[in-house]
């Protein structure tokens, strides 16, 4: 059965929480509210986005059957198996890929804040 690598649905699943997540951020930057709350939901957001996307590995994991896993209802969970179809055994260059550009948009983000909460204190 095809489907792609469990890190190109990590990476699915980080995406999608870090632009769900990410509203509060933008509206506490845009009123110069205090960001480090916000922050840390939007950072723990793309991680639960990650273990969410790949929840229909985990049930295989477990060893749940393999219909169960591969069923139309696992694409509430990123869409897991539309997913599988579509990429056919690829995706493990282009998943880790994805992860170290969330984690660097995530550091990037971070030293941007303190750099500016750092120059409004002056």
């Amino acid at each position: 059965m095809p489907s792609a690598h469990v890190y190109f649905h990590v990476a699915l699943g980080m995406i999608l929480g870090a632009v769900i997540g990410f509203k509060p951020v933008l509206e506490s930057w845009y009123h110069r509210r205090r960001l480090a709350q916000s922050l840390g939901r939007w950072i723990l957001w793309t991680y639960v986005g990650g273990t969410f996307a790949i929840a229909p590995s985990l049930c295989r994991m477990v060893h749940l059957p393999e219909a169960f896993c591969r069923g139309w209802w696992m694409n509430i969970f990123v869409f897991h198996p539309l997913v599988d179809q579509l990429m056919d055994k690829r995706g493990l260059l282009i998943g880790e890929l994805l992860i170290v550009g969330m984690f660097g948009t995530q550091y990037l983000t971070l030293l941007t804040a303190i750099f500016h909460a750092g120059k409004r204190k002056e």
